[in-house]
């Protein structure tokens, strides 16, 4: 699953733990952008069984977690290393994810 809007205070156990309550989590990932080393505000959500995450992405969808309203959603592919995020605008300071594939 694909989470939008997560606030920076917010630690990888911290969004397992939200989303857990739906199923086993297998994986949590929360990108830096590859520059600055801060958060990107979004992250993904990975769990072991499809039925377990299609339950989540109903739940978490527009739920308050830190004070920020989640967008879930299933992601469209899975996640990319350092280097592909780095060099698909260019090198540009963007991070790779400014075509909007991922929404």
């Amino acid at each position: 699953l694909l989470v939008r809007n997560i606030s920076d205070n917010l630690s990888k156990e911290d969004l397992g733990d939200a989303f857990s309550k739906y199923g086993e989590v297998k994986d949590v990932y929360l990108p830096l952008d590859y520059y600055t080393k801060r958060r990107r505000g979004f992250g993904f959500v990975e769990f072991v069984e499809e039925a377990d995450a299609e339950e989540a992405q109903r739940n978490m969808d527009k739920a308050s977690l830190d004070n920020r309203e989640l967008e879930v959603v299933f992601a469209r592919r899975g996640r990319r290393s350092s280097d592909e995020m780095r060099h698909r605008d260019g090198g540009g300071r963007r991070g790779g994810y400014g075509d909007r594939r991922w929404g």
